[in-house]
């Protein structure tokens, strides 16, 4: 793939680099910039085994307006050692907004083990249908998962 633009067409040259964040960067700076000749590009990515990678990926999919996220991927991310990965994850799934609450409400009610951190990123994004969910991991989740919702609606901010 090549372009006209120098720096689209850095960017897509980084998409193949051996360095992990290099990888990452330009990923999510080809989806901000709208560029769709990199989407089959940024497709592969998706399944690559560093989750780093593989969610700077998705969010590019995202950015460019693609179904292709794997919410299971996404979510196994948060369990991530690597600490960046997870704040990439979190920060993606709350940027992404109402569109992903409904996914990450199917995840809560299969009993993830990422509940905690979902309901805080159901918190970052807001709203009624998040919200309604918080409130009913508040009243019958387990002990641990009612816990972190009644924190997570404590600082509320959307009301």
């Amino acid at each position: 793939m090549s372009s006209d633009d120098p720096e689209i067409a850095r960017l897509q040259l980084a998409l193949r680099s051996k360095n992990r964040h290099e990888q990452a960067q330009a990923a999510v700076e080809l989806g901000s910039r709208g560029d769709r000749e990199s989407l089959n590009n940024l497709k592969a990515m998706v399944n690559d085994p560093d989750d780093l990678v593989a969610v700077s990926a998705m969010f590019a999919c995202w950015q460019l307006g693609e179904d292709a996220l794997v919410m299971e991927r996404l979510a196994a991310s948060l369990a991530s050692a690597d600490e960046e990965c997870v704040q990439l994850t979190v920060q993606a799934l709350s940027t992404m907004g109402a569109a992903v609450v409904p996914k990450l409400v199917t995840l809560l009610d299969a009993n993830s083990p990422h509940g905690p951190q979902i309901l805080r990123i159901l918190g970052d994004i807001g709203g009624a249908k998040a919200r309604e969910a918080v409130e009913r991991f508040a009243a019958a989740g387990n002990k641990s998962v009612a816990e972190v919702a009644r924190a997570v609606l404590d600082d509320w901010r959307d009301e």
